[in-house]
């Protein structure tokens, strides 16, 4: 699913999950889509551009078919007809319009990088506004990424044989998609929910029993990431105390650090980022 670009794993989970919580309470627009891809490709709450011509990446599926993608002049008018789609939810067909959602962005392939990985994030985010998810929980890449063939081949004869062809081809596999990505975000939460359990009865012991640890520990593994001046203004405690307690979260493997800067060091939720570092090996 990694676009080329130079990014490690960890950075691009990280990006990711910014990414997600941003739009997480946001509606649709085209400015969304833009936010949503710059933050994917560079951490900030940026607006991203969409792309100026047709060229595209070879690990682009219309490189491999000889088909370049729907012309730049046509991309804005594209999103906006998609945004007032979006706008007109009806969570009874809602896994149907996630779906063209997906083949759409993907067809348009608005941005010169991450186009994928942006429409992948709306149509799982549109589930979400729907009201068929209440949180964004299923990750559609790994379903994707281990039937890389059929997905690009679905999308591409979507395209090839018109969009009368949306349901039969590219709908099914989609659906499919959701069902494994379902299954498999069930095993997650399970998991995780075990870790957190041990983490609960571990963390008064590794921080003297400290009163605001339990309290620090849910917001860590409720953001996934952090940095502790934000973990310090959200509840009103001093930097110090809530720096010795990631410190000591750190030290037991709860947390580990992303980013190498030293000033604003951030750090991610370990259980996650090992789920992530384990599927994307």
């Amino acid at each position: 699913m990694i676009d080329s670009i130079i990014l490690d794993d960890t950075s691009l989970a990280l990006n990711l999950v910014q990414a997600i919580k941003y739009a997480y309470n946001r509606p649709f627009s085209g400015g969304l889509l833009k936010r949503i891809n710059g933050i994917i490709t560079t951490s900030e709450v940026v607006v991203s551009e969409f792309r100026k011509n047709q060229s595209v990446s070879p690990n682009d599926i219309f490189w491999a078919k000889g088909s370049n993608p729907v012309p730049q002049d046509i991309i804005n008018s594209a999103i906006f007809d998609m945004e007032n789609d979006i706008r007109n939810i009806d969570y009874r067909t809602a896994l149907f319009v996630a779906a063209k959602i997906q083949y759409q962005l993907e067809i348009l392939n608005p941005f010169s990088k991450y186009s994928r990985m942006t429409a992948r994030v709306i149509a799982m985010l549109f589930l979400k506004w729907s009201g068929l998810l209440s949180h964004p929980v299923l990750w559609l890449s790994d379903y994707l990424s281990d039937f890389k063939i059929e997905y690009k081949d679905r999308i591409f004869e979507t395209y090839k044989r018109s969009e009368d062809m949306l349901n039969a081809l590219w709908t099914k596999f989609f659906l499919s998609a959701i069902n494994t990505s379902a299954k498999r975000a069930i095993y997650l939460i399970d998991l995780l929910e075990n870790t957190r359990q041990a983490h609960i009865a571990l963390v008064p012991k590794i921080c003297d029993g400290n009163k605001s640890a339990l309290i620090i520990y849910e917001y860590v593994s409720r953001s996934v990431i952090i940095n502790v001046r934000q973990v310090a203004d959200e509840y009103g405690l001093s930097f110090s105390g809530v720096s010795k307690v990631i410190k000591s979260f750190e030290s037991a493997g709860i947390v580990r650090q992303v980013t190498q800067k030293e000033r604003y060091r951030q750090f991610g939720y370990a259980p996650v980022l090992d789920w992530w570092d384990k599927t994307h090996e």
